[in-house]
């Protein structure tokens, strides 16, 4: 079951997963969707799933011109602005501090 929580995460997570929605996607209730990956995993089900959002976030920022706004909705969010919100505080970086990082490392690398 873990497992096909974890599939359905990666697969899905560009969509607007919710514990519920995942539950009801692996046909298990909430609570035990969410007891049963905390207990094998470490993480509840949300953590994961942000987890690998904030994986194609970076690298959409790092590698893309992309705006904002569009990688908020290729990654699953509603809005920009609770993109950037989440971004900020798993990273300690706004989107443009971010990108300039980024782009620094690879001028370094580079030149």
């Amino acid at each position: 079951m873990v497992a096909r929580a974890q599939n359905l995460i990666e697969t899905c997570f560009h969509e607007p997963l919710t514990l519920n929605g995942m539950s009801e996607k692996l046909h298990v209730s909430p609570y035990y969707l969410h007891r049963t990956v905390r207990r094998r995993t470490g993480q509840t089900p949300g953590r994961l799933l942000t987890n690998r959002r904030m994986e194609a976030e970076r690298e959409l920022l790092a590698d893309t011109m992309i705006t904002v706004q569009d990688i908020a909705l290729k990654v699953g969010f509603k809005s920009a602005a609770h993109f950037c919100s989440v971004f900020r505080h798993e990273t300690g970086l706004t989107t443009t501090e971010f990108r300039a990082v980024c782009r620094t490392s690879v001028e370094q690398k580079g030149g």
